[in-house]
């Protein structure tokens, strides 16, 4: 169900589907909107696993209004408005993935059960910083094929304790070449936080 909330002043559209106070709150990346994690079938999936998904446009994004810049802080913002949570987990993809990256460092993690980076951008920069997030789960999914973000930032991830997924023979938007196999591994990591 589209639903739309105020930050800084600018309309912000998001997608949510599921009941629940386990969330996963899906950020999409720079050639995509929240409707891509519907057109994936991916927030059916979550939502059919018992979270409540919500995909949200970014700032400047789909249907939401504003600035294309701060994304991490637009994270912490938009997780602000979320209540009745009891798990929260958030997925960012490419540039989603830098700017939930970003986010979670700067919170040392705190309020977060876990992080799924999909091809994310910004971990090589972020690789000092990343022991921050020992405490939580977090996966990493990527294309074998990603020539973006190459599957081998996924190392940074290992090195502190982070499980990584590969889906072969995708590229960098691995979920829109193999949706299916994209959920079903997203579905299983959920089921273990």
């Amino acid at each position: 169900m589209d639903n739309f909330t105020i930050i800084d002043g600018n309309k912000i559209h998001y997608i949510e589907e599921g009941k629940g106070r386990d969330v996963l709150v899906l950020f999409h990346g720079s050639n995509f909107n929240a409707m891509t994690w519907v057109n994936t079938g991916t927030l059916q999936a979550v939502s059919s696993a018992g979270f409540r998904a919500l995909s949200v446009d970014f700032p400047g994004y789909g249907q939401s209004q504003g600035e294309r810049q701060h994304l991490s802080e637009f994270v912490g913002k938009f997780i602000k408005i979320l209540s009745d949570v009891n798990r929260l987990v958030l997925l960012g993809a490419s540039m989603g993935g830098r700017a939930v990256l970003e986010y979670a460092l700067s919170v040392d993690g705190k309020g977060l059960s876990a992080v799924i980076l999909v091809g994310a951008v910004g971990l090589a920069e972020n690789a000092q910083r990343l022991n921050s997030l020992s405490r939580l789960k977090v996966l990493g999914i990527w294309g074998s094929e990603d020539r973006i973000s190459p599957p081998d930032n996924a190392k940074y991830l290992e090195l502190v304790g982070g499980k990584v997924r590969i889906i072969m023979g995708a590229p960098h938007a691995c979920y829109l070449k193999e949706p299916q196999k994209f959920n079903e591994i997203l579905v299983d990591f959920l089921r273990t936080v």
